[in-house]
């Protein structure tokens, strides 16, 4: 469970499309990230379906390239003008902002680029520390994800504005038999940690990819956060969410993104108090309707673990508790554990972010109840 969650952010750089035939944009399927690419859908069309966003067609090229340029609140960019937008609602996580794919990659592999912000969970001042952290997962777990033989080929810091970002350039072998190279640039800020990944196949990098890897990230502009905007809870309600949006559609709290959603919050407001405690069956049956509430769960606590601080987790601590009704409840914590003990009856406070199954020693699974909270105390 700790590994999941650690590194549940980290796999969406996995991106990358197995096309049978390379030309066929339209049979794309993502290895690790369900990627949409239709021959319908163009950047003109999003920018009219989005207030925010403005997509721009420019007359700048590089070796015959011709980029567009995307542009948003929070972040702008451009990238190859033949490119294609891709669905957002394909990924079902909240912290996927942007990403655009190759329609006709060199390869059995969808070259393409994709946009992450996500908070600063671990306070991580530069680049640095969260690439390490990147590479120790791709070299430990990288084969779980279809991606083989993770090497790191260079690392460079490369100062944005006042932050310390760097270029983390890998390569690998995808499931597929295609060599692939992937370069990450990573600008941590105070509050947050924009990614922007760019993942081609080696042939593609070889012929024109570094000419495009160069032209987006020299372009990338950022309009970083202060802080995170959240929006209070008290006595176990919240009187507008519509601040910290909930992945309702998708339940599984490994890949709904609504872990870092609850971040947002837990990780800059002080500990939860006590929350209300509603029926614990129906929360489990129907958790989203549950999302953005400080709910209170008591029972014997059958795993109690601490985790030894690290720069690139916010993972401190998880207890797991069986309530009276055999309603297993999963806490990942901000914070330490404290007194708690195996066998403790313990009443926790948190926000919950959906249900997922656990491996149990039988060869089966478990379902359980998955809870954030940055508050251990009884």
């Amino acid at each position: 469970m700790k590994r999941i969650i650690l590194l549940l952010t980290l796999s969406i750089v996995l991106a990358g499309c197995n096309n049978s035939d390379p030309k066929e944009s339209e049979s794309s399927t993502n290895n690790s990230i369900p990627i949409s690419i239709t021959s319908d859908t163009n950047n003109q069309d999003i920018a009219k379906d989005q207030d925010t966003t403005k997509v721009q067609t420019t007359n700048e090229s590089k070796d015959a390239v011709t980029y567009t340029s995307y542009d948003d609140a929070k972040f702008s960019l451009s990238y190859p003008s033949t490119w294609q937008s891709v669905d957002l609602a394909t990924f079902n996580n909240p912290v996927i902002k942007y990403a655009v794919s190759n329609p006709h990659p060199k390869a059995p592999f969808a070259d393409n680029i994709n946009v992450v912000i996500e908070p600063n969970t671990s306070k991580a001042a530069s680049a640095k520390a969260i690439i390490d952290g990147v590479v120790e997962y791709f070299t430990q777990y990288g084969e779980g994800a279809g991606i083989t033989d993770y090497e790191q080929i260079d690392f460079k810091a490369k100062k944005y504005a006042n932050y310390k970002a760097g270029i983390l350039t890998g390569k690998y072998k995808h499931s597929t038999g295609v060599d692939v190279i992937m370069t990450q640039y990573v600008i941590p800020t105070e509050a947050e940690v924009y990614s922007i990944t760019l993942t081609f196949s080696k042939e593609y990098y070889d012929e024109e990819g570094q000419d495009v890897i160069d032209q987006v990230i020299d372009s990338v502009k950022i309009i970083p956060s202060e802080s995170a905007t959240v929006t209070p809870i008290i006595d176990g309600k919240s009187s507008d969410i519509g601040d910290l949006v909930w992945n309702t559609s998708n339940i599984d709290a490994e890949t709904n993104g609504n872990i870092q959603v609850a971040l947002e919050y837990l990780l800059t407001s002080s500990p939860l108090s006590k929350g209300k405690q509603v029926d614990n069956e129906r929360v489990y049956k129907a958790p989203w309707e549950y999302y953005g509430k400080a709910l209170t769960f008591s029972g014997y606590v059958s795993i109690a673990d601490d985790y030894p601080p690290t720069g690139d987790s916010y993972l401190q601590s998880e207890v797991v508790i069986i309530t009276d009704d055999d309603v297993i409840v999963d806490f990942i914590g901000t914070v330490p554990s404290g007194d708690i003990k195996i066998n403790d009856y313990v009443s926790i406070t948190g926000l919950v972010v959906g249900r997922t199954e656990v491996d149990n020693t039988t060869g089966g699974t478990y379902t359980h109840l998955i809870v954030v909270t940055n508050n251990m105390d009884q």
